[in-house]
């Protein structure tokens, strides 16, 4: 008991002696500072968003204190869902705040066991974690990087600025905040683009906020100012504008706590379609100039095979730094299906052979097919291309994953190829007009629309609708 009124005697630092005292003469303490020192008591409450947090803050003395929230952060409460922290910006009601006596302040003033309760738009510090519901939020502890706080109070002091670039800033750790597309450059979203998948995880960019969907239906978001999300095994990649206005290549590890991290600038190309490890630190990708190589000596983007539409490109990844690369060409209304050899170590095409009387092409783990001028199946095996499984015919190669081809038929079907026989494994009810792309781990289609996302299965050919699951509230 002793000790306890000696404590409570003990006036902590920087509060103010007298409650009379005039607002602007009381020192002004970080949320942290006044939460670690016992002058208050904070709070967060979850609003379903990681764009905007209910803050209350209430007084804990017999004194006024000035407090400034911005800059400050949140993290879950203790036995609460798991979800990302949040850094404090604006004021969503900046008029009903006093006035700040330096740029990027939030002032709480509080009278003797006051309480004040704000709405702050907020960022989303944790990429790969789930988004938070109506969770409640305590006090982070440990200060933001000097980076991060930076943003923030910028933010505070421009709060016309759009929560999506102020987010991009933080997640990629820029000291500034890129505020528009530059001049010229292709807006957001891309409707065209609607979902990418690996290992059973949809990814879904709309109007370049890219968000994850697991197995278990937790949403995350993971990105802002997204113009393609390219998932590979461990790794996402992404492509955002960099400062001059030029592209750049980002990523994202999903097995760690590192924020996004910038590859390198993208020259002359504005799209990415595909992306793949191809040794040495080197990516093979697919963009809109045709199948390029960013080496990782030199940070240097190399287009070593011509293909402006990109439907008519795609590789697939061998040993020992190898790689076949597969393109469709026409001259003169002859339509030939080039393969090209590219050794990924030292950036260079080694062979290239022109197969004429093929019409499509797709290649992928599981080898290198085309389609003939009749619509039958081909595959290359050795240096030409052999046809495969029994006559029917095919309107259009789709995806070619690691056991099975996708493909649409002449009644304009969705249909699941083996890819070591050819033979039909599924017909299923998915449209053409889909904008499908390839599960590279489970070898499953996906979609993306206005009602969410959509997987059609290899193993069965059932078209099913991924959902994401209930936010848990605390309310």
């Amino acid at each position: 008991m002793v000790m306890a009124l000696v404590l409570t005697a003990a006036l902590p630092l920087h509060a103010s002696e007298d409650p009379g005292e005039p607002w602007d003469e009381i020192p002004i303490l970080t949320l942290r500072e006044a939460v670690e020192q016992g002058l208050v008591q904070a709070e967060g409450h979850g609003t379903n968003t990681y764009r905007k947090v209910r803050l209350r803050v209430q007084s804990l003395v017999d004194r006024r204190v000035v407090v400034d929230t911005a800059g400050g952060s949140l993290r879950p409460k203790p036995g609460t869902p798991r979800c990302q922290r949040l850094a404090l910006g604006p004021p969503v009601e900046p008029e009903s705040r006093p006035p700040p006596r330096r740029p990027g302040e939030v002032i709480v003033q509080l009278e003797p066991g006051g309480v004040d309760e704000l709405l702050l738009g907020s960022c989303c510090l944790d990429a790969s974690l789930p988004i938070p519901g109506r969770q409640r939020f305590v006090v982070e502890v440990e200060a933001l990087p000097a980076v991060r706080e930076r943003v923030m109070r910028w933010w505070v002091s421009n709060p016309e600025t759009a929560q999506s670039a102020v987010n991009s800033a933080i997640w990629q750790s820029r000291g500034h905040v890129l505020t528009s597309a530059p001049s010229g450059k292709p807006s957001y979203p891309r409707p065209e683009r609607g979902a990418e998948a690996w290992g059973e995880t949809v990814y879904r960019l709309d109007a370049g906020e890219l968000t994850a969907l697991d197995s278990d239906g937790i949403v995350r978001i993971l990105g802002t100012r997204m113009y393609d999300v390219l998932p590979t095994e461990q790794v996402v990649y992404a492509t955002t504008f960099g400062d001059g206005g030029r592209f750049e290549l980002w990523r994202l590890a999903m097995t760690g706590k590192d924020p996004w991290g910038r590859v390198g600038q993208l020259e002359l190309t504005e799209r990415v379609f595909d992306v793949r490890p191809a040794g040495g630190g080197n990516l093979l990708m697919v963009t809109d100039n045709g199948i390029a190589l960013w080496q990782r000596e030199g940070s240097k983007l190399t287009t070593l095979v011509q293909e402006k539409n990109a439907d008519r490109a795609s590789f697939r990844i061998g040993e020992k730094g190898r790689a076949t690369a597969v393109t469709l060409w026409d001259h003169e209304n002859r339509f030939a299906v080039r393969v090209s050899k590219i050794d990924t170590v030292k950036g260079v095409v080694t062979d290239t052979e022109d197969h004429w009387q093929l019409v499509d092409a797709a290649a992928g783990p599981a080898g290198v097919f085309a389609r003939s001028h009749n619509g039958r199946l081909q595959k290359l095996l050795g240096r030409g291309f052999r046809a495969l499984g029994p006559k029917i015919s095919h309107k259009r190669l789709i995806a070619v994953g690691r056991e099975v081809v996708w493909t649409v038929d002449d009644q304009n079907r969705v249909v699941v190829l083996d890819a070591g026989s050819g033979r039909v494994r599924h017909v299923t009810k998915a449209s053409r007009e889909q904008r499908l792309r390839l599960d590279g781990a489970t070898d499953d289609l996906v979609w993306g629309d206005k009602d969410g996302w959509w997987v059609v299965r290899a193993s069965d050919g059932e078209v099913v609708q991924r959902k994401p699951a209930e936010v848990p509230s605390e309310e």
